[in-house]
């Protein structure tokens, strides 16, 4: 009898010993797979939330790269843009009474940047009106310098610019 109940004790005592080395394997694989699991949700979680961001963002992002595109002026060449600039300017200058408006440009040409130079003769208000709107109207001219000499019946204005530029490839189709 004891030594059915030596043998009943060690199977018994090898049965546990394997349901819990099983139970041992199991918790590991639970564990890695909760662990790929939760960085799965984690991963998941982060896109939705650039998603998210993105799709909240979106009409913002549009809006500053358009902002940005408008910083440089695209043209086809550079003395087509100041071409272009010197016309644009000596319309708006007549809608403002200023009076011997020119526009110089230096010959220090950097890629996509050209100093230039407006002077104009013209009363301080009107002058400023002009200026303002330039200022919002093309902001690929980014103001550097502005002297003003004031006299009793007007002001004589000169004012350092930089034209930002682009060039583009004019394409042409064949119909």
């Amino acid at each position: 009898m004891r030594k059915q109940f030596a043998i009943f004790v060690l199977r018994w005592a090898a049965t546990s010993v394997g349901v819990w080395l099983a139970v041992f394997i199991v918790t590991y694989i639970n564990i890695s797979k909760i662990d790929e699991i939760t960085e799965n949700k984690i991963t998941f979680e982060r896109f939705k939330k650039n998603e998210r961001f993105l799709k909240d963002s979106d009409e913002h992002i549009k809006k500053m790269l358009k902002k940005a595109e408008n910083l440089y002026h695209s043209v086809a060449s550079l003395s087509l843009g100041l071409l272009t600039i010197e016309k644009k300017t000596i319309k708006l200058s007549e809608k403002y009474n200023i009076s011997d408006f020119k526009l110089e440009s230096t010959k220090d040409i950097s890629p996509e940047k050209v100093p230039i130079i407006f002077s104009f003769n013209g009363d301080i208000k009107n002058s400023l009106y002009f200026l303002e709107e330039i200022q919002t109207g093309y902001p690929f001219l980014q103001f550097k310098e502005m002297t003003i000499n004031v006299f009793p019946t007007h002001a004589l204005f000169k004012v350092s610019l930089y034209y930002r530029y682009k060039i583009i490839e004019e394409t042409t189709s064949v119909y």
